[in-house]
């Protein structure tokens, strides 16, 4: 009886409910004011133009990255295969592009570096050992502003 009686007392009145639930709904139901949508789709496109031009600016160092490790993996390609053939395999840079060949100057794989990007290095060739048949060489990739240098070891190993 106790409890019956302060659940009397302590439940808010209909009238009181009733009016909080429809100042709510209606509150709910009218949705963005035109300044809220203004103010965020300005906030939107601040944020939008300031990435567009941080990123432009480092599109070039991306293309630089993407070549040195293309490079990478065509060097490791021509180790490997020299390798597994058990004969010499030549890497050979243009100035935007390299050529895989064995011998016989029969081409393995031929790929593009990235736009605006020039290698130059002198031909490595690898015996069916996996090292260097010249000694140490250097491979340069630039991009007009940036250069990345990488080493091959006479052993083949790649410093870059």
């Amino acid at each position: 009886m106790l409890f019956s009686f302060m659940r009397l007392f302590l439940q808010p009145s209909p009238l009181r409910t009733e009016s909080r639930t429809k100042g709510l709904t209606r509150r709910s139901q009218r949705g963005f004011t035109l300044l809220e949508t203004l103010v965020v789709m300005s906030i939107s496109g601040l944020l939008l133009g300031l990435s567009y031009v941080t990123l432009g600016k480092l599109a070039p160092q991306f293309a630089l990255n993407d070549a040195t490790r293309t490079s990478l993996m065509a060097i490791n390609q021509a180790r490997v295969r020299a390798i597994t053939r058990g004969h010499n395999v030549t890497l050979a840079f243009g100035s935007n592009s390299f050529t895989i060949s064995d011998p016989g100057d029969v081409v393995a794989a031929t790929r593009n570096l990235p736009p605006n990007i020039t290698a130059s290095s002198v031909p490595l060739t690898f015996t069916p050992l996996g090292r260097l048949q010249a000694g140490s060489v250097s491979v340069s990739m630039s991009n007009g502003s940036s250069t990345r240098l990488m080493y091959v070891l006479p052993s083949g190993e790649i410093l870059s």
